[in-house]
């Protein structure tokens, strides 16, 4: 019985860190992303400009 309340204590906690890698992996490409768009409109405000 404590085997098995041992195991499903592992698993919510390996299930926490996966979740918090994947968020944290998220939010990085989210970040890039924004970063990206933003450095395209700069450039295309400093075409405009020229």
């Amino acid at each position: 019985m404590q085997d098995s309340a041992n195991i499903k204590m592992a698993n919510r906690e390996l299930l926490e860190v996966f979740r918090q890698i994947f968020f944290e992996k998220v939010e990085s490409l989210i970040i890039i992303k924004l970063s990206r768009n933003i450095q395209k409109e700069e450039l295309t405000k400093y075409k405009r400009k020229n």
